[in-house]
C-alpha cells in the first residue's frame, strides 16, 4: 500500500492498494502540493489531473499520459519524462531543471493545442527529438538545454534565456525568438527559415550552416557571432550589431543591411550579391575579400 502525503505535511491525501504507482490511474483526478519525489509513475494515467504545486523531484513519468494535466509550480528537477505525452498541459513557472525530455510529445497542429511551459525553468534538461510545435516558451530559462533535433516550429520563445543551449539540427521554422538571449549558443544545422529574432542576443552563437532563409534579425546582438557557411539570403537584418562577427563563407546575398554595423566583421568569401551597403557601418571590415559586394566608394578608404 502506498500513502500519498501532502508535502511538508504528513497529511494523507490518497491511499493506493498496490505496490508501485507504475500506470496507476488519476485522471481529473486533484493531487494539489502532493508529495510524489522518486515514485514511479512510468505509464501512469494523468490526463487533465491537477498536479500543480506537487513535488515531483526525481520521479519516473517516462511514458506517463499528461495531456491537459496541470503542473504549474510543480517542482520536476530531475524526473524523466522519456516518452511522455504532454499535449495541452501547463507547466507555468515549474521547476523542469535536468529533466529527460527525449522524444517526449509537447507539440500541436495547431495554436492552442500544445503545452504551455512559460517562465518556466528547463536548466541543463535532455530535451531532444520532442515534439514541441506551438509550445509557449516564453521567458522561460533554457540555459544550457539540449534541444538537439527538437521540432520547435511556430513555438513562442520569446525573451527565453538560451544562453549557451545546443540546438544542432532544430526545427525553428517560424518561431518567435525576439529579444531571446542565445549568447553562446549552438545552432549549427538549425532550421530557421521564417524565423522573427528582433532583438536577440546572439553574442559569441556558433550558425555555421544554417538553413536561416528568410529570417528577420533586425535589431539582433550578434557581436562575436561565428556565421561560418551560414545561409543567410533574402533576411532582415537592419539596425544590427556584427561587430567582430565570423561571416566567412556565408551566403548573404538579396540580405538587407540598412543601419547594420560590420565593424571588424571577418567578410571572406562572403556573398553579398544584391545587397545594397550603402546604409550599412563596414568600418575595418576587409571587403575586398568578400563576393560580389558593391561597397560605394566614400566607404572604401574608411578602415
Amino acid at each position: 500500500m502506498i500513502e500519498i502525503r501532502r508535502k511538508n505535511t504528513d497529511k494523507v491525501i490518497r491511499t493506493v492498494e498496490a505496490d508501485t504507482l507504475a500506470g496507476v490511474d488519476f485522471r481529473e483526478d486533484s493531487l494539489v502540493d502532493a508529495d510524489l519525489a522518486g515514485q514511479d509513475l512510468s505509464g501512469a494515467l494523468l490526463q487533465g489531473a491537477d498536479l500543480s504545486g506537487c513535488n515531483l523531484k526525481g520521479a519516473n513519468l517516462q511514458g506517463a499520459m499528461l495531456q491537459r494535466a496541470h503542473l504549474s509550480h510543480a517542482d520536476l528537477e530531475g524526473a524523466n519524462l522519456q516518452s511522455a505525452y504532454l499535449i495541452g498541459a501547463h507547466f507555468e513557472k515549474a521547476n523542469l531543471n535536468g529533466v529527460e525530455l527525449h522524444a517526449a510529445k509537447l507539440g500541436s497542429d495547431s495554436l492552442g493545442g500544445a503545452a504551455v511551459l512559460a517562465d518556466c525553468s528547463l536548466r541543463s534538461a535532455h530535451v531532444t527529438a520532442c515534439d514541441m510545435r506551438y509550445v509557449d516558451l516564453h521567458g522561460a530559462d533554457l540555459r544550457d538545454v539540449d534541444l538537439c533535433r527538437t521540432e520547435l516550429s511556430d513555438a513562442n520563445l520569446a525573451g527565453a534565456d538560451m544562453a549557451n543551449a545546443y540546438l544542432g539540427s532544430a526545427v525553428l521554422l517560424s518561431s518567435d525568438l525576439h529579444s531571446a538571449i542565445l549568447t553562446n549558443a549552438y545552432l549549427c544545422n538549425a532550421r530557421l527559415n521564417g524565423a522573427v529574432l528582433i532583438g536577440a542576443n546572439l553574442d559569441g552563437a556558433l550558425m555555421g550552416g544554417d538553413d536561416c532563409m528568410p529570417v528577420t534579425l533586425t535589431l539582433a546582438n550578434l557581436t562575436n557571432a561565428s556565421l561560418v557557411g551560414a545561409k543567410l539570403r533574402g533576411a532582415i537584418i537592419r539596425d544590427a550589431v556584427l561587430r567582430n562577427a565570423k561571416l566567412m563563407d556565408a551566403d548573404l546575398s538579396e540580405c538587407i543591411l540598412d543601419g547594420s554595423m560590420l565593424r571588424h566583421a571577418d567578410v571572406t568569401n562572403t556573398n553579398f550579391a544584391d545587397v545594397d551597403l550603402f546604409y550599412t557601418d563596414c568600418t575595418f571590415a576587409n571587403f575586398s575579400k568578400a563576393r560580389n559586394a558593391v561597397v560605394p566608394d566614400w566607404k572604401k578608404n574608411v578602415r
